[in-house]
């Protein structure tokens, strides 16, 4: 198909201009990995001093953390450059997606690969064996299945929320506070269990800006604790379906707002 073939086009020539710099490519994902590890640790040293946090124990933490992560690693691996629309609306160089006879958003996601989601990947997987190891969770066919789809709807979580916010630009010429607000959401809310946040909170990271189905409702599918669910146990489940319907909506929002930009004309 002649969109696989540009895709493995652009990816080469990525990985060729990064390779120019070998250096500068291994340092990329030894600081993802690095960024990683310190929220980690962080997390070790707060359950250090309180032992559980809201009845997690900390390889359960660590397990949360992990599922969370290799969403996010996915995300960073295709979804990258969503986060540069902003930039390139603002800039004038949209222009460039919309001279050329492909899908603009296509064009966009495959523009430039980010070396340093490798780290977030590999970072991801291994912590994800290292905590299945010490709670001693046994991976049929079926949970694995699961576990890729969990995998898959929490990246497009995180990417259609993205892609949300930063089309914005097309009204407001920068969303960057409006992503800055996503991430924070996304980075801090999401490495805990949900249920050590108030009512109201559980209702944002639920049902407004659902990142709880990126790392806490499908990690209490794994761990066999859907009984403490917020709202509804069905929720465990729901992270590829909350993943495609946000997806969908944000490239609703993204067609439409193309409607309305507006070249800079420089």
């Amino acid at each position: 198909m002649h969109w696989l073939q540009t895709m493995k086009r652009m990816l080469i020539a990525s990985l060729k201009i990064h390779m120019e710099y070998r250096l500068n490519f291994i340092l990329f994902i030894i600081c993802a990995a690095m960024t990683n590890l310190l929220s980690l640790c962080f997390i070790w040293v707060v359950l250090l001093r309180f032992h559980h946090i809201g009845n997690w124990s900390l390889q359960e933490v660590f397990f949360l953390f992990s599922v969370r992560l290799i969403g996010h690693g996915l995300h960073m691996i295709f979804f990258y450059n969503i986060d540069r629309i902003s930039y390139f609306v603002r800039s004038g160089e949209f222009d460039r997606f919309l001279l050329r006879p492909l899908n603009p958003l296509f064009q966009l996601i495959i523009w430039r690969y980010n070396p340093a989601s490798i780290g977030d990947m590999v970072t991801g997987v291994v912590s994800l064996i290292v905590a299945s190891s010490l709670l001693h969770i046994h991976w049929t066919i079926v949970s694995t299945v699961m576990l890729i789809l969990v995998a898959i709807g929490g990246c497009l979580i995180e990417a259609g929320l993205f892609l949300i916010v930063h089309s914005l630009s097309f009204w407001l010429t920068d969303a960057q506070r409006f992503s800055f607000m996503v991430r924070t959401f996304n980075d801090y809310f999401t490495i805990y269990p949900l249920t050590i946040y108030n009512t109201g909170l559980q209702v944002i990271l639920t049902f407004i800006i659902p990142v709880a189905f990126i790392g806490y409702y499908p990690a209490t599918l794994f761990l066999n604790r859907t009984g403490e669910v917020p709202f509804t146990s069905l929720l465990a489940y729901g992270t590829p379906v909350v993943g495609i319907g946000i997806f969908i909506l944000a490239y609703c929002i993204w067609k439409l707002g193309l409607r309305y930009y507006q070249s800079t004309g420089s």
